[in-house]
């Protein structure tokens, strides 16, 4: 019978037999040991490094540089200062939070004795206050060959690069500083080389209380600062920050919560961020505070009552079905259109995009205003989805805006002015403070990062146009008051998540109000969901709650006899082209026009405006192509994958489809790219053409957020006047050319 052995002895045998792999192992496993003491310092150079390499932060790295753009051009020149504050107050929170931590010793935890790997825990704070500006004086360098401004980009770069150095020089040679006899004017410094006051050597101390006094102050002070940023991102969010300084402020006051947690974790023996976490998920199914604004002035909690709505506003179309109100649209244009021609009818599909496909879709719809001021009369609807329905209705907006006052602004200008400003900084900034205090809250208590969003929209809107009426923060519905037929419907495509069918806010009327048949399958009507007050921020947004940038909206409205409640997100997760629903009303148009006997010909003209850069540049790193070629946790990720591919194959499907159908009902095939003019039916008085308005990638990376660089802004810009190298023929300019001449003298 064999001899059974203690953990004990087979430990010692296993340290006889292989001493030098036993003290390897060793090695190994304190090392991770120490890192794990400070892992929440460790997390803060990876999530900001992640950060910039995402197109979002890449593009507001350019801004930053872009020092040669006039300032009033330029809403994130202003931001440099606050980054390179935020850099500094970031660095140094990360270097004393690891460096704190490696003071005390855990019971527990091998690892923070102070005979264990002495030289990593003294240098590793150092390295980690050093990595925050050079990861981004890296990335700004590497930046500046594609940049605009490329003096500006390395000099900025230089300017954080230097300040790595004296940030390296101060958390290496603080003890020198401490002992200067400075001048007066000079004593602030003696208050940060005082973080520094105890012994050059690793000790090891039991308890908080032992620290030195400026340690344990300066601990308290980072705990408060945590509340007072709290409540002032709750209740008045220094947006003029900027989204960069914003992200830098909050990993550090990150770093110090966090570590505060873990030593709590560590010396009490418990998983303490374990156990929040079980809290979080708990909780969650009560503070949902993502509830939709029924009216601009509203919340998205229930805590406090929410009041009734200033004015109840009806729809200004109560009656009308998407047929019937085609009927009264054609016949006032064609009272207004002199001669028996064919009417040209416009039909917009928008995809989504963020930002960038935003500003394209304003900028092309605005420049074709701009050259051909009947251009809106012929516009019936647009289609919109995430981005390009915030470019949709900023067109509509400007639309209405221009009717009710005499300008002379330009719509591209107007366009400009409107999504050239920072809409990243205040859905940021609620996600890092009140959106995350929320999450450990039992019940909702604070507005969501989805109303910091809209309400940046609604800011936006009225500096842009001083001293007129905020058409962003009044009822959607308003824009169509008295039938103002030259102001394009827009039909703003979101995604029902209970069942994952479409839903539409229009101002039409629910087709159960109507008595008609509702001319989309299958789809929801958001107006009748919501009622009639919600303001056209609040309709653009539940078409553009991309994932976890906005929450899912909440509507408290039984969706059917199985919901009794409602959530929406961004439209692309059903379809991202918009196309769907611009097939819809072709359709419906078609239909009124041949029941109507109008004895006009209609000819519709279906522009699509699609947004992702086909010529995009690849990248070509080792990591993306390790990536592309091995799937991580293949079995739990390929369903996700997946799910997320759709989104833009069921956008090509759709274009596909439409483009097929539309030349099935002429006498000649449609072009393989659906970008010419289709031959009109001989029979029936109607004909079509489909015409994309691509955007190329240029000179920069066209970014998938909330904010552009100067240089973005102008290379989409550009791509409406002319096709420079960039772009292969059949460019926007060109496009634009065949709009206007389907205009014609109209």
């Amino acid at each position: 019978m064999m001899a059974e052995h203690t953990p004990q002895e087979s430990s010692r045998s296993i340290r006889e037999i292989y001493p030098r792999t036993y003290r390897v192992y060793r090695k190994i496993h304190l090392f991770f040991g120490v890192l794990d003491i400070v892992r929440f310092s460790l997390l803060i150079p990876a999530a900001l490094g992640l950060a910039m390499l995402s197109d979002q932060f890449t593009d507001l790295l350019r801004a930053l540089t872009e020092s040669d753009v006039p300032l009033a051009d330029n809403p994130h020149a202003t931001h440099r200062l606050a980054v390179v504050l935020g850099v500094l107050f970031c660095s140094l929170v990360v270097w004393h939070s690891a460096r704190t931590m490696f003071r005390f010793r855990f019971t527990d935890r091998e690892a923070s004795q102070a005979t264990v790997h002495p030289g990593l825990k003294k240098w590793l704070p150092r390295l980690l206050a050093v990595s925050v500006p050079a990861l981004l004086a890296w990335r700004i360098a590497v930046l500046a060959a594609g940049n605009a401004d490329p003096a500006g980009a390395r000099r900025f770069a230089v300017y954080l690069a230097l300040e790595a150095v004296l940030i390296g020089l101060f958390v290496w040679q603080r003890r020198a500083l401490a002992s200067w006899q400075l001048k007066g004017n000079l004593r602030p410094l003696r208050v940060l080389a005082s973080l520094g006051e105890e012994k050059r050597d690793l000790t090891t101390l039991d308890d908080f209380r032992t620290q030195a006094p400026a340690t344990a102050r300066l601990v308290g002070t980072l705990l408060l600062a945590n509340v007072i940023a709290m409540l002032v991102f709750i209740f008045a969010p220094p947006l003029w920050l900027g989204a960069m300084a914003i992200l830098l402020l909050g990993l550090g006051l990150l770093s110090a919560a966090g570590t505060v947690v873990t030593y709590f974790a560590n010396r009490a023996r418990i998983p303490l961020l374990t156990l929040l976490m079980i809290w979080a998920v708990t909780i969650s199914a009560f503070n949902d505070n993502h509830l939709v604004r029924p009216y601009a002035g509203a919340h998205s909690h229930a805590v406090v009552t929410q009041a009734p709505p200033p004015t109840a506003h009806g729809t200004p179309l109560p009656d009308a079905s998407l047929g019937g109100y085609f009927e009264r649209w054609w016949t006032d244009l064609d009272k207004t259109t002199p001669g028996m021609a064919p009417i040209p009818v416009l039909v917009v599909s928008a995809e989504g995009g963020g930002i960038r496909a935003a500003y394209w879709t304003a900028q092309v719809l605005g420049h074709l205003q701009d050259e051909a001021p009947s251009f809106a009369r012929h516009v019936f609807a647009i289609s919109g989805v995430s981005g390009g329905s915030l470019g949709g209705a900023t067109f509509a907006a400007s639309v209405r805006a221009h009717r009710d006052r005499a300008t002379s602004t330009s719509y591209q200008r107007e366009a400009h002015d409107m999504l050239s400003a920072d809409f990243l900084s205040a859905p940021l900034g609620s996600m890092l403070f009140p959106d995350l205090l929320q999450r450990f809250w039992p019940w909702p208590a604070f507005d969501d990062r989805a109303i910091a969003l809209e309400k940046a929209w609604e800011r936006q809107w009225q500096v842009a146009h001083q001293k007129q009426s905020n058409l962003f923060a009044q009822p959607f519905l308003s824009l169509w008051d008295g039938e103002h037929f030259d102001v394009p419907l827009l039909f703003l495509n979101s995604t029902v998540v209970e069942t994952g069918e479409r839903a539409i806010v229009s101002p039409l009327a629910p087709a159960a109000a109507t008595g008609a048949q509702s001319p989309f399958a299958d789809a929801q009507s958001l107006t009748g969901l919501l009622g009639t007050d919600y303001a056209l921020s609040t309709a653009v947004h539940l078409s553009a709650r991309f994932t976890y940038v906005s929450p899912a909206g909440l509507v408290r409205a039984r969706l059917d006899a199985n919901h009794p409640q409602a959530s929406f997100v961004d439209g692309g997760y059903f379809d991202n082209s918009g196309d769907v629903t611009a097939q819809e009303i072709v359709h419906a148009i078609e239909s009124a026009h041949r029941k109507g006997g109008f004895s006009r010909a209609l000819h519709i003209v279906l522009l699509h405006i699609p947004n992702e850069p086909p010529n995009k540049t690849p990248d070509t790193s080792w990591l993306t192509r390790f990536l592309n070629s091995h799937t991580l946790l293949n079995e739990s990720m390929s369903p996700i994958n997946a799910l997320m591919a759709t989104r833009e194959a069921r956008g090509i499907q759709a274009r596909q489809l439409l483009c097929r159908e539309l030349a099935s009902k002429t006498a000649d095939a449609a072009p393989p790219d659906c970008a010419a003019p289709i031959s009109p039916a001989v029979d029936q008085g109607q004909s079509t053409m489909h015409l994309y308005f691509t955007l190329y990638q240029s000179t920069s990376t066209l970014p998938l957020g909330w904010a552009l660089s100067k240089q973005a802004q102008d290379d989409m810009s550009r791509q409406m006047e002319t096709c420079d190298e960039h772009v292969p023929k059949g460019c926007a300019a060109e496009q634009k050319a065949k709009v206007l001449a389907a205009l014609g003298d109209f």
